[in-house]
């Protein structure tokens, strides 16, 4: 009887212990990843493993960063204010000027001086049929008509051209003009507005002469011809000197 007592209570006193002790051994074997097996990326609340293949982080406003399109830097950039033309086609007064400051009177051409804004003004030169001279400050020339009737192949000659966009008034030319004794009585100007029909006379030497022109909503080229006529000898000269402008209103 007491040997069966001491037998149950010996049972009942190991069997606990070797229960706990085979339960612990089954879950270390268990466990396919060891805490020794650093390939495997553990995560723990302290140290969390971030998933490259994850989608990027969105930005403040919920898109993500890699959505959001570059700046292109190279792409046009915008003008604080559209570009103009400068004022063109609103011009009055003095709208092409020619300076002979300079010139030795016997040049082939002289560029115009100024124009406004709108207006291009093409150099002055002379027709073929007259010849070259020297003359200080000046487009100097001879080869003038003796008849006392206008020869229209001997002239001077400048082309003002407005923008397509613009109208060309011309209400006047004003022109300095010296003449040799030998040179033009007469001189005129015309345009091709009407085909040179038109001649407005004047009288050359005599200084600055202010000449009317009638040319009216021009919209192409312009071409303003001086003639000279009525000369003792072709050897006469007549030369446009100091200043010619042109003036009326660009609109």
């Amino acid at each position: 009887m007491k040997r069966s007592f001491r037998l149950l209570a010996w049972a009942l006193l190991v069997g606990p212990v070797a229960c706990a002790t085979a339960v612990a051994d089954t879950d270390a074997g268990d466990d396919p990843y060891s805490a020794q097996d650093s390939g495997y990326p553990h995560a723990d609340a302290a140290n969390p493993v971030a998933d490259s293949t994850a989608p990027p982080a969105p930005d403040a406003a919920g898109v993500p960063d890699s959505a959001v399109p570059p700046v292109d830097s190279g792409g046009p950039t915008k003008d604080a204010a559209p570009v103009g033309d400068g004022g063109a086609c609103s011009a009055s007064g003095i709208l092409a000027k020619f300076d002979f400051t300079g010139e030795p009177g016997n040049q082939v051409s002289t560029a115009a001086a100024s124009a406004v804004a709108g207006l291009t003004a093409g150099a002055i030169s002379r027709s073929s049929k007259l010849t070259g001279n020297a003359g200080v400050n000046s487009m100097n020339s001879n080869n003038w008509s003796i008849s006392a009737q206008i020869d229209l192949t001997k002239y001077l000659m400048f082309i003002v051209t407005p923008d397509p966009k613009c109208k060309l008034d011309l209400s006047s030319a004003s022109i300095d003009t010296k003449t040799s004794a030998l040179g033009p009585a007469v001189a005129a100007i015309a345009t091709s507005a009407d085909s040179f029909v038109t001649l407005t006379k004047f009288v050359p030497g005599n200084g600055i002469s202010s000449v009317p022109l009638s040319v009216v909503a021009a919209t192409g080229p312009v071409e303003v011809r001086v003639y000279g006529y009525a000369a003792i000898d072709v050897s006469g000269t007549m030369r446009a000197q100091n200043t010619l402008s042109v003036s009326g209103t660009l609109k």
